[in-house]
């Protein structure tokens, strides 16, 4: 795992997940919220924060550099998930 990949999944993750899931979201809710869904395969409970965008009524994910994210490939069939925004 690279440098700026581990940085990523055991600090800031962590920390924006509670960030955003705390009475100081404020700042980043305009941009990021926490996606919770089970894994395809594990079956594990997995949260991460994502960024979105309002496309009429809709809220759509974003998967920047999606070649170096994972969490998108759980929802290649319709699955169940939960957000958490503002």
């Amino acid at each position: 795992m690279s440098t700026q990949a581990f940085f990523t999944r055991r600090v800031a993750n962590p920390l924006l997940r509670f960030l955003l899931s705390s009475p100081l979201h404020g700042p980043l809710s305009g941009k990021l919220l926490v996606l919770s869904y089970t894994g395809r395969r594990s079956g594990q409970r997995h949260s991460t924060p994502v960024q979105y965008a309002h496309f009429g009524d809709d809220l759509v994910l974003v998967s920047a550099h999606p070649s170096t994210k994972s969490w998108w490939r759980n929802f290649r069939e319709p699955t169940p998930a939960t957000i958490t925004l503002r």
